[in-house]
Formats: C-alpha cells, sequence, structure tokens
C-alpha cells in the first residue's frame, strides 16, 4: 500500500501520520519530524515514504536519510504541482518504486506572501492560482487514475492553507 502526501516546505506541517505496516508516505515537506502530523508513522508502523520537493533538495535529502536509517524504502522526486506533467511523472515513479498508492493528503500551499492585494502582479497571482488550485486538482486526478486502474479504495485529504481572516491592504 502507498500513501502519496503533497505537503508544503513553507507550512511544515505533515500529512504522513498513521500508515499502516508496507504504506508510503510520499512528502513534499522535504524536511523530516518524526511525531504525530510529521511522518511519525515511518518509525512507528513501519511505512516507506516518497519525498517529494520543489526547491528544498537538502531538506528532502535529509528526509529520505532519516527514513533509510529507519530501514525503510525511500523515494526522493523533485515536482512542480503546478505542471500536471510533473505531477504524473511523480504518481508514475511512486507506482513504479513503491507500489500503487493509497491515501493522497493535498496539504501544499504559495500563498500570497502577505503582499497587499494592489501590489499583487498578475503573475504573482497566476503562480499562487496554480499550486494552491491546480496542484491540488493534478494531484487528486492522478490519484484517483491510478486508483481506478488499480482497483476500488484509496482515500483522499484535502488540507487548506489557512482559514484566518486576513485585512485588505
Amino acid at each position: 500500500m502507498s500513501r502519496v502526501s503533497r505537503t508544503s516546505a513553507r507550512s511544515g506541517k505533515g500529512g504522513c501520520q498513521g500508515e499502516a505496516p508496507g504504506q508510503t508516505c510520499c512528502d513534499h515537506r522535504g524536511r523530516f519530524r518524526d511525531g504525530p502530523g510529521h511522518g511519525g508513522g515511518v518509525r512507528q508502523r513501519g511505512g516507506s515514504r516518497a519525498v517529494t520537493f520543489h526547491t528544498d533538495e537538502e531538506g528532502a535529502q535529509e528526509t529520505r536519510r532519516r527514513v533509510e536509517d529507519l530501514r525503510r524504502r525511500a523515494l526522493m522526486q523533485q515536482v512542480d504541482v503546478r505542471d500536471e506533467a510533473s505531477v504524473a511523472l511523480l504518481f508514475e515513479a511512486v507506482q513504479r518504486e513503491l507500489g500503487p498508492p493509497d491515501i493522497l493528503v493535498n496539504n501544499a500551499r504559495m500563498g500570497s506572501g502577505g503582499s497587499p492585494v494592489a501590489e499583487t502582479t498578475t503573475e504573482d497571482f497566476d503562480t499562487v492560482t496554480r499550486t494552491d488550485l491546480y496542484g491540488p486538482f493534478f494531484c487528486r486526478r492522478e490519484f484517483i487514475r491510478h486508483r481506478k486502474a488499480t482497483g476500488p479504495g484509496g482515500r483522499i485529504l484535502n488540507i487548506t492553507s489557512c482559514l484566518r481572516p486576513f485585512p485588505a491592504r
């Protein structure tokens, strides 16, 4: 069983807790943390982990090393969730190296970086939109395609990037 989790390097939050023996967690966060919400299931229950990253290769390498130190299988792959071909390649690699995905946790986000709306460029808005909206869609779509080819089942968790109000600037 495989678990695919796409987690933000900026948020520092994870979605890889609780995988059963033989499951795999694919974590876009890059940095390794153990315990509830931070991939503790890799240590506690024997799951493997596919570590994905966008720019934090050093953090992803450290996570891979720590997972392998636990005698678990680890896959590391760069992915740009804004690009559907990049997401498709990720799922193909997970399928090939770790088996079919059973769980998808969508938790990556870009956010506006606190820029006032009046100062946000169209290019910046497009980047945020492709990361925060298209990225989860591309991941869900690939997950469902792989689940359909594998058989029934699977779970998708979509986690929003924030729920606190922001004042208009």
